[in-house]
């Protein structure tokens, strides 16, 4: 992140790992392998993750949080 309000969020987020990780898993685990298949399910799960790691990381005098979620692979097994 290079937005100079934020030069914290690297600190936040390291700080809050183990629950943007079970964030991440729940939201994962709560659909079929045939609905992780669609693309709409991928874009779903991106803004539910956006807006569930928001409400960890704002506050405290931060108001840039998680702009974008990237998945670089999306492997289903």
């Amino acid at each position: 992140r290079s937005e100079p309000k934020d030069t914290k969020f690297k600190e936040r987020a390291g700080k809050n790992t183990k629950r943007l990780q079970e964030i991440a898993t729940r939201e994962l685990e709560g659909h079929t392998y045939t609905d992780l298949q669609k693309p709409i399910t991928k874009e779903y799960i991106r803004r539910m993750l956006q807006k569930k790691f928001n409400g960890v990381l704002e506050g405290d005098g931060f108001s840039t949080p998680v702009g974008k979620i990237v998945f670089s692979k999306w492997i289903i097994q």
